[in-house]
């Protein structure tokens, strides 16, 4: 009896990446891209900002600003920009660009914490809770942290990554593993007796074999 083992295992895995600065645009200019916004500034004056996420979060404080721009630990804030012109080091988004991602922690109004396996399991907390707009995830201690804003971001507590909850949950397929065994049917087996005899002097003896042919079935 033969025993024939086959398997096939198909695994499929979709991520979608969570969605980051400079990745993704949203209808006008874009999020997190190089360049300053052309447009008339909300403020007289720029605001001190040590990152374009700072700088993206006091747009999202200003109800009437919809578009940013990060340049030199300085922010600008805008109402209308009518396209992006060409400066090194500028970086320009939009108000409604999520911020996913960002190693960080956010400084807002804290809602609750608890322990999660990792920063998306953190963030589909906060997005099943209707007052949850931030989260923050510390990676050593798996603590997930919520927030319902996120006034301030602190880029030294770099063992936190934070998001805001328009971000994407990544997401996983996997198809079921099919094993089948399959089992041969015994070969054909064909018997023959075969006997002969021999002189022992006074005696005649008797001999006999049995040959056996195997066909096989494959």
């Amino acid at each position: 009896m033969r025993l024939f083992h086959s398997f096939i295992t198909f695994v499929v895995l979709v991520i979608q990446k969570p969605t980051s600065g400079g990745e993704i645009t949203k209808g006008g200019i874009g999020c997190y891209i190089p360049g300053e916004c052309s447009g008339s500034p909300l403020l007289d004056l720029d605001l001190p900002s040590n990152s374009p996420v700072v700088c993206h979060l006091f747009c999202r404080e200003n109800w009437e600003c919809r578009y940013f721009t990060h340049f030199h630990e300085q922010c600008t804030i805008f109402q209308t920009c009518d396209n992006i012109v060409d400066k090194e080091g500028a970086i320009t988004g939009e108000r409604d660009c999520p911020v996913c991602s960002e190693r960080g922690l956010c400084k807002g109004t804290f809602l609750d914490v608890s322990v999660e396996k990792d920063e998306f399991a953190c963030l589909a907390v906060c997005q099943s809770r209707a007052d949850c707009q931030w989260m923050s995830y510390h990676f050593t201690t798996g603590n997930c942290e919520i927030f319902s804003d996120c006034n301030q971001f602190d880029e030294d507590e770099w063992e936190f990554v934070s998001s805001s909850r328009e971000c994407e949950v990544p997401t996983t397929t996997t198809t079921t593993t099919t094993t089948t065994n399959t089992t041969s049917p015994p070969p054909d087996l064909h018997l023959e007796e075969v006997w002969r005899s021999f002189d022992l002097g006074e005696k005649i003896g008797m001999a006999g074999i049995l040959s056996g042919d195997f066909n096989k079935n494959n």
